[in-house]
């Protein structure tokens, strides 16, 4: 750990005397090559990758490890882009485009549905809220637990009664 910490300043420290030497041009000059290589990558490049079932599932995974406080983080800061910029735009849709874009959000309709959300969250359109939609989640799961734990209660008192039935012996 010592040791990796110790390579990565002799690294870096190496990279900021390199730099520093270079003319003011130079870096400019560098600065340009690089963003014109990130341009032509971004054209090379589709606008929405084809994933294969492995990609989603790795996807997935990954979500499901990033904290959920995290991802929430990313659609506040989206829907209040949108209402922030909403007025730059010959739409309310142009907006969501642009902001889906900037952010990387997959498509202009993942995010119009999250203003939406956030709207009805807010009481200022009518709909089920987030926090009664997981409520709602939650109550069904619990009766799916319950509904098996009487299946099972039930069948266990069939088995029972035919076990004490002296007609069955």
């Amino acid at each position: 750990m010592c040791l990796q910490f110790v390579f990565l300043l002799t690294t870096r420290a190496a990279c900021w005397l390199r730099l520093s030497r270079r003319e003011e041009t130079w870096k400019t000059t560098e600065i340009l090559i690089l963003r014109h290589q990130l341009a032509v990558l971004q054209r090379r490049q589709p606008r929405r990758p084809n994933l294969t079932w492995a990609d989603r599932a790795l996807l997935a995974t990954l979500l499901s490890v990033i904290p959920k406080a995290r991802r929430q983080g990313l659609r506040l800061r989206a829907v209040r882009l949108v209402r922030e910029h909403a007025g730059d735009y010959p739409s309310e849709f142009a907006a969501m485009k642009a902001v889906a874009a900037r952010l990387g959000i997959g498509t202009a309709e993942t995010l119009r549905k999250w203003v939406r959300q956030a709207e009805i969250d807010q009481g200022q359109a009518p709909g089920v809220t987030t926090a009664e939609a997981a409520q709602v989640r939650e109550l069904k799961r619990k009766v799916a637990e319950l509904e098996a734990t009487l299946m099972i209660l039930v069948e266990a008192t069939r088995f029972f009664a035919r076990e004490g039935d002296p007609l069955r012996r």
